[in-house]
């Protein structure tokens, strides 16, 4: 009885050994199984990471080069709006100039209407002098034509000479007042003008006198009194070509003059 229990204790001890080493062997199964599987996902999750690293890396770049974009963008639209700004300076200054230059042509349009009637007027007022002349009665249309259009060649001659007594007594301010006013009663009265470039001369301003005595030459060409004055001041500016064609046009307009026969022969005593 004792050793069929004793056999039966070994044959229950070898049962049990073996079941223990059967399950060892399966936890090593067990746990290599897990292993693997924790290797695996540790793989995977290494990868998905260095993934995520290169996506992530990737984005960033995106993302300067998004910011690179965007300033790009930015200073675009800024240059854009500078130029906007520049265009609309532009359009209104063009504006500006377009409406100025409808106003010039509108002055210039009324302008030549008014010159084509002054026009008119002259070649009317020129066929009444030369009837005037061809009827012996020029002077009497000329003094007409004068009132008519707002001369009075009559005062002027009168204060011009009122001036030149007032200049023969040295009262200079008193003549340059009436020369003015011979000027004022009519403007195309060549002998104030020259005048006035004498009293211009008496204060040393030559650049003053030629400008008074090209005024009267304008309004009267052939008035030799002027002729001779410019020669004068061509003369003493030691322009002695220059003063020879003043004399000789103020003997052409006047070949008696005897101002400008004196100093034509003094020209001429000089080699000029």
């Amino acid at each position: 009885m004792s050793n069929r229990a004793a056999e039966s204790d070994s044959e229950l001890d070898l049962l049990l050994a073996q079941g223990e080493a059967r399950s060892q062997r399966r936890t090593i199964v067990v746990m290599l199984v897990y292993l693997g599987m924790a290797f695996a996902v540790l793989y995977v999750t290494a990868m998905l990471v260095a993934k995520a690293r290169q996506d992530l890396e990737e984005a960033q770049q995106d993302l300067e080069e998004a910011q690179k974009l965007l300033l790009l963008a930015e200073a675009r639209r800024s240059a854009v709006n500078d130029n906007l700004e520049i265009a609309d300076a532009e359009v209104i200054r063009l504006k500006s100039a377009h409406k100025k230059v409808l106003d010039e042509t509108e002055t210039l349009e009324k302008r030549k209407s008014e010159l084509k009637n002054e026009v008119t007027e002259l070649k009317r007022d020129r066929a009444r002098l030369l009837n005037g002349i061809a009827d012996g009665r020029a002077e009497e249309i000329a003094d007409r034509i004068n009132r008519e259009t707002g001369s009075d060649r009559q005062t002027a001659k009168r204060l011009w000479n009122e001036g030149y007594e007032a200049f023969n007594q040295k009262h200079f301010p008193k003549a340059e007042a009436l020369y003015k006013q011979s000027i004022a009663a009519d403007e195309t009265y060549a002998p104030p003008y020259n005048s006035l470039g004498r009293l211009a001369v008496e204060s040393d301003d030559a650049k003053e006198a030629e400008r008074y005595y090209l005024l009267a030459i304008h309004h009267r060409d052939y008035y030799a009194p002027a002729l001779y004055n410019m020669a004068l001041l061509r003369q003493d500016a030691k322009k002695w070509d220059e003063a020879r064609e003043w004399v000789d046009q103020a003997l052409a307009a006047k070949p008696g003059y005897k101002p400008a026969r004196k100093l034509d022969q003094k020209l001429k005593a000089e080699g000029y």
